[in-house]
């Protein structure tokens, strides 16, 4: 992994979906719901990880697999 300038993580082939990437995903989201059940907002750091982390999980998805 590679770390851009704003302290993010990025993968190597950031077009690649990793399991370290679905586990880092799984962990935000249920981060985010614990939060939000206490009645609190995330932080912009974690919000926008999420964010991220779902547009790539979402793109990852839609590339059809080859073979």
């Amino acid at each position: 992994m590679e770390a851009k300038q704003d302290g993010t993580a990025q993968s190597e082939h950031s077009g690649e979906w990793s399991r370290v990437d679905e586990l880092n995903w799984a962990a935000d989201r249920s981060t985010i719901r614990v939060i939000k059940k206490r009645g609190e907002e995330p932080s912009d750091w974690l919000a926008t990880e999420y964010r991220e982390l779902s547009a790539r999980r979402k793109a990852a998805c839609q590339v059809t697999p080859r073979g």
